[in-house]
């Protein structure tokens, strides 16, 4: 098995260490690969934080990424949800996979976070009108 840290997957998106982005390329598109969720996390953040890359464009990034590779990724349905959250709002990507866990395993999330706590209560109330249409 072979798991990809951050720094691996931000060459592969960011292409600006040619050898580093050749070589990662290569692996990432001839085998499977785990990609931890912390990981996701961890280059959404240095893509944010770091690059100053505009939130739509890391969703489109990762989902281009993860479409391309077609990599190992727990709970791959609530890393699709949280990316599109994070687009959305201005909640960090962690709150944004929080929010997609409660949305998609109907879980409690337990947080003292007021905007976290309103975002998945009104998700919750906007899942509820779907469900009744």
């Amino acid at each position: 098995m072979q798991i990809a840290d951050a720094n691996y997957l931000l060459r592969y998106i960011l292409n600006d260490v040619e050898e580093q982005a050749n070589a990662a390329k290569a692996v990432l598109d001839s085998s499977t690969v785990l990609i931890p969720i912390e990981v996701l996390i961890e280059t959404v953040y240095v893509l944010a934080g770091v690059y100053q890359v505009p939130r739509a464009e890391i969703t489109g990034q990762i989902k281009e990424l993860i479409y391309d590779i077609d990599p190992n990724i727990v709970d791959f349905e609530s890393v699709l949800l949280g990316l599109d959250y994070y687009a959305e709002t201005k909640l960090d990507f962690v709150d944004c996979m929080l929010a997609a866990y409660s949305s998609i395993k109907d879980a409690t999330i337990l947080t003292f976070d007021k905007k976290l706590q309103k975002f998945i209560e009104n998700d919750a109330k906007h899942r509820s009108h779907r469900k009744n249409i």
